[in-house]
């Protein structure tokens, strides 16, 4: 009886299950998400894609040389000419055309027209006629100006700022994410382990106990209620920890292929208890968040977008023209020195328009249309934006909360760590039934249990107002 008692006290002391070689940080678990995860990955190739997207905008307003042409142009063929009375005749021909012009032109982007240069050559061989003609334009400057239309480029040089910086806070947002669903599955794990260690250790103290109660039961000092009873709680430990069992296998693969590592099996997680009290005050959050979350930026985009919308409308359903004007000069000759030499001045304007008289109402329609849709678009913006400032308010709350209830759960942690070892004591010293021991047992492991959902529920709390604001409030300064 004595060698049982002392069994039973040896394996009453915590199992450690896991072998020491390697231990996880939850911050290296954030750390290797963002460095190896695939959701980290794309969020890198999300953002090269926007960097191009802004060059390519921006190389818009910048002026632009090309040189294009024809070489050769070739063509023997017969054609159909018509004859002073009438008459048809089909004429052989044989000639080739070399066409090479360059010419540079630069967008103007407060009236949405044009600035351009350029000169033109053009070699005219007659094959038939052994005779070879130059036309040429040795310089051309010149201008084309929409009235009345939409300018793309104005609005775009408004948006796509926006759009590019709203891209940029969009990835340190994504890597916040990426942190928050990494913290997730640590605690996962981080659980799982804990319920595995305390499946396992209960598997073993139901077993040494039923073995020493069936010895007090052969001695008749416990009834065989007591025994089944104690023998249903063994059983419901070895399913306990085949689940447990399954659910930590599941909860390493899940980490492990998030942050890249192969095998976590033998890897202990350290559980983050060094938590610490930030000072996280509601009008900082609401600032910070308004000045870094790309959601915000996006408030004022799709402002303008509405507004865009509204002018693209008026722009396209209205009276509109267009003035052309070149100035420069053109000459024909025999060689092609003959265009370069004294060439007569050039020059050609003209204006077009277009007035829509009758269309039924549909340009009215149209810019109505595009009013009411800037009015509904102002509206889901004003809600966007009070769900947003209340998902951030709720979560500096809770936040509060969470770093209270950890205290709270890290008391009643050991409270109910000692309680059961003052049952222990007196159900070996034969003063406390089983039913009260077992009533211990499951006290102390839900105790365990809910002080590290505590932990979980702090630190996910503590990086989605990081998250939801893209600010580092222990440091005090914006994230990059």
């Amino acid at each position: 009886m004595k060698r049982g008692y002392l069994i039973l006290l040896l394996l009453l002391v915590r199992i450690t299950i896991w072998p020491q070689t390697r231990t996880l940080s939850l911050e290296r678990t954030i750390d290797l998400a963002r460095e190896q995860s695939v959701a980290a990955r794309k969020a890198n190739t999300v953002k090269v894609t926007r960097y191009w997207e802004w060059r390519a905008f921006k190389s818009n307003y910048r002026p632009s040389i090309t040189w294009s042409g024809q070489a050769p142009g070739f063509s023997r063929t017969s054609k159909e000419v018509i004859q002073p009375d009438g008459t048809v005749r089909f004429q052989s021909i044989s000639q080739n055309n070399y066409i090479s012009q360059v010419s540079l032109s630069q967008p103007i982007a407060f009236t949405g027209g044009a600035l351009f240069i350029g000169t033109y050559l053009q070699r005219f061989d007659d094959l038939n006629q052994d005779n070879t003609l130059y036309n040429g334009i040795p310089l051309q400057l010149g201008i084309s100006q929409p009235i009345f239309a939409y300018n793309p480029l104005k609005w775009d040089k408004r948006i796509e700022p926006l759009r590019y910086r709203e891209s940029q806070q969009a990835y340190v947002a994504n890597m916040e994410e990426v942190g928050v669903t990494a913290l997730d599955y640590f605690f996962n794990l981080q659980i799982a382990q804990i319920d595995y260690a305390i499946a396992a250790t209960n598997v073993a103290n139901t077993d040494t106990i039923f073995r020493i109660t069936s010895e007090k039961y052969d001695l008749g000092k416990v009834s065989r209620n007591d025994l089944l009873q104690l023998k249903l709680e063994k059983l419901k430990a070895a399913k306990a920890l085949a689940q447990a069992q399954q659910d930590l296998k599941t909860a390493e693969l899940d980490l492990g292929s998030y942050i890249g590592f192969r095998d976590l099996t033998d890897v202990r997680l350290v559980l983050p208890e060094n938590i610490r009290e930030v000072d996280v005050r509601e009008e900082t959050a609401l600032k910070e968040a308004l000045e870094n979350r790309p959601e915000a930026i996006s408030f004022a985009r799709r402002d303008l977008e509405a507004e865009k919308e509204v002018a693209q409308a008026k722009g396209s359903t209205g009276f509109s023209a267009g003035l052309t004007g070149t100035l420069g000069f053109a000459k024909t000759g025999d060689r092609i020195g003959d265009i370069y030499r004294n060439p007569p001045d050039q020059q050609t304007l003209s204006l077009t328009f277009n007035f829509p008289i009758v269309d039924w109402g549909r340009s009215r329609s149209q810019l109505e249309t595009a009013r009411a849709n800037q009015q509904l678009a102002l509206t889901e913006i004003e809600q966007d934006r009070i769900n947003f400032e209340q998902q951030l308010l709720t979560e500096v709350g809770r936040f509060h909360r969470f770093y209270t209830q950890v205290d709270l759960n890290r008391e009643v942690d050991e409270l109910a760590q000692d309680r059961y070892q003052i049952a222990q004591d007196r159900f070996i010293a034969g003063n406390l039934g089983i039913t009260e021991l077992v009533i211990a047992l499951q006290e102390k492991d839900r105790a365990k249990r809910d002080y590290v959902l505590s932990l979980r529920d702090y630190w996910r709390s503590y990086y989605l107002v990081r998250l939801f604001t893209l600010y580092d409030f222990e440091k005090a300064q914006k994230l990059k």
